[in-house]
């Protein structure tokens, strides 16, 4: 198997979750429903447009599945703003089946991008250290960013060979390697794990990160930033991953114009956060995700391909 060297636009879907209307807490998400962003609140560390590194509590848009509680709402405001803030945790659900997993995974001691789409697109599973992968989705015209992925490397795996993911650690196995596994269909393919480069260990002076602001005060809501690379990211780009082969070079270029543009809107470059804890004992002796499908059987009307969901 080759491996590809460039820059990655992947869309995902990009609507806010939003939980049910006066409920605190949002059950794990099953495969009945499209992914969806969520706006988190979570310890980390952040580098500003100085370069210089801070820590504390932080806000940014995200994946996150499993459960979460609703610590803020903010009425209907700015256009692209969140309307509510999560804090998130994990329990997995004594009815399993079916759950939605989360990917990429931005917790934890690096990044973790591991399936999705990559089913569809063999070039996903081929793509060499270095490249950039930008996670963000098609708003208003315009393609808005939640996490950037710089590839420090990977490794194929599949259901029946995890021996070469060994080294993760138990949350991300849960949260991530078992519901993806849920159909005898999801048994039979392959994938590859990628890890991302961090601030320690950079690719070429990149790493992963995540566009986010200190969670004290007003500032601490914002909307997804837009971004802008002529010939590399399609504003209106819904579905498909589009790969632009790039040198070394370029994708340095690429990523720093990226860097540029989120401190333009703002932002800072978000890491370190830890993986969200686990509450095994939430709400004990109740479903903790949404009503799910009898007999282990996908939710109606879906397919084991349109339950991928990304």
């Amino acid at each position: 198997m080759g491996e590809n060297l460039g820059l990655v636009q992947f869309p995902h879907p990009g609507p806010e979750h939003k939980p049910e209307r006066g409920s605190d807490v949002m059950g794990w998400h099953r495969r009945d429903g499209p992914h969806c962003r969520k706006f988190l609140k979570s310890l980390g560390r952040w580098r500003d447009a100085t370069g210089q590194e801070q820590s504390g509590e932080l806000t940014f848009w995200g994946e996150w599945e499993p459960q979460s509680r609703i610590i803020h709402r903010w009425p209907n405001a700015a256009k692209g703003a969140p309307r509510f803030l999560h804090e998130p945790f994990w329990c997995v659900p004594a009815d399993d089946r079916w759950l939605h997993n989360t990917d990429p995974f931005v917790f934890g001691g690096c990044f973790l991008y591991s399936n999705c789409r990559q089913s569809h697109y063999e070039t996903l599973r081929e793509l060499a250290p270095g490249s950039v992968i930008l996670f963000g989705s098609p708003l208003g015209g315009s393609f808005v960013l939640d996490t950037v992925f710089v590839v420090a490397s990977g490794v194929g795996y599949s259901w029946a060979k995890w021996a070469g993911i060994s080294d993760v650690d138990d949350p991300f196995r849960r949260i991530v390697l078992d519901p993806l596994f849920t159909s005898q269909e999801d048994r039979s393919r392959k994938f590859r794990l990628y890890r991302g480069a961090t601030p320690e260990v950079p690719w070429t002076g990149m790493f992963s990160f995540v566009p986010c602001r200190p969670a004290s005060g007003d500032t601490a809501r914002f909307a997804r930033p837009v971004i802008q690379l002529p010939g590399l990211v399609t504003p209106n780009l819904a579905r498909r991953a589009k790969f632009t082969p790039l040198n070394v070079g370029a994708l340095e270029r690429a990523w720093r114009s990226v860097v540029e543009q989120v401190h333009a809107q703002g932002l800072f470059l978000g890491y370190g956060m830890p993986v969200p804890r686990e509450e095994p004992d939430w709400e004990r002796g109740r479903s903790q995700a949404s009503p799910g499908p009898e007999g282990g059987e996908p939710p109606e009307g879906c397919s084991p391909r349109k339950l991928r969901g990304c």
